[in-house]
């Protein structure tokens, strides 16, 4: 179970709201079992049940009730900020996004998507089916040896998302895409499907989401397509924090308890955005996302 969909005690705001959320569904729930008890005779094999099996229903019902809220929360916070227009403003950055890594403004003009291992996302802006558009060229230097740059899609987080890698050169000096899930700060990795591609000057892409099919265009030629899984296999461990006295091999272990898990952000609405591994990256320009 994951402690953190109850109470989230790496930030402390969000921690704060998950306490008064939890104290708000103890009075809802204590209130309805007053007025029940008020206009109904409460069975007699409830009023004489053994205590604990008492709070443990009681439990249990603030455990529902407590998901239901949070989940009518989130979405009523979407509902407000999905399906947008959103065209790239220099004056966004770096505002309006969340990320880790050196992705940077050049030119005020361009933004350079580099060394973003976990990757950049457009927050408060939540797209189902969309279609993202842009001109991108890889930058070659001394330090971006491998070009390649990733697209983001359907994101609930910076540890988890669907996501399509674009490479003229990876390290295995292939040129292609390939698709991945991001599940937990893990990844499910796929091999690539080669095409040749050549960035050296800005070229328009496309990233078309819709229902559960994501299709990538060059040039608006179809390029790519990929059926989006049900579930995910991890089968590569980069990410995480090491607890203190932890082994790595204890971390893999748990990563991979239960293995074989459902997507739970597969049809949802996300974030949109981009991913940049150490030594990759690239310059972005005229970005535009629309829904489908």
């Amino acid at each position: 179970m994951d402690i953190s969909r109850f109470l989230n005690f790496r930030s402390k705001w969000q921690l704060i709201k998950d306490v008064i959320l939890w104290t708000l569904c103890s009075l809802i729930l204590l209130y309805v079992c007053n007025q029940l008890g008020k206009c109904f005779t409460i069975p007699f094999y409830i009023i004489h049940a053994p205590e604990p099996i008492r709070i443990a229903l009681f439990f249990l019902l603030l455990v529902l009730l407590f998901l239901l809220l949070k989940d009518l929360f989130r979405w009523v916070y979407i509902f407000g900020k999905k399906n947008k227009i959103y065209v790239f403003n220099s004056k966004d950055w770096p505002n309006k996004w969340i990320f880790n890594g050196k992705t940077e403004l050049i030119d005020k003009t361009y933004l350079f998507i580099k060394s973003s291992r976990a990757g950049c996302l457009l927050k408060d802006y939540y797209w189902k089916d969309f279609r993202m558009s842009f001109e991108m060229k890889f930058k070659t230097d001394n330090f971006r040896p491998q070009k390649a740059i990733g697209l983001i899609f359907r994101a609930e987080d910076l540890d988890n998302y669907f996501m399509i890698e674009i490479g003229q050169e990876f390290y295995d000096s292939k040129s292609g895409l390939k698709a991945h899930v991001r599940y937990k700060g893990g990844w499910e990795l796929t091999s690539i499907e080669e095409n040749i591609f050549n960035f050296s000057d800005f070229t328009k892409v496309s990233l078309e989401v819709k229902d559960d099919t994501a299709r990538v265009f060059l040039k608006d030629d179809p390029i790519f397509e990929w059926t989006l899984p049900t579930h995910v296999d991890v089968n590569h461990i980069e990410s995480g924090v090491k607890d203190e006295g932890e082994e790595t091999k204890n971390i893999t272990v748990r990563a991979f308890a239960g293995h074989v898990q459902e997507i739970p952000f597969r049809l949802k609405f996300g974030l949109v955005g981009f991913r940049a591994y150490m030594k990759h990256g690239a310059i972005i320009r005229g970005l535009k996302i629309e829904p489908l």
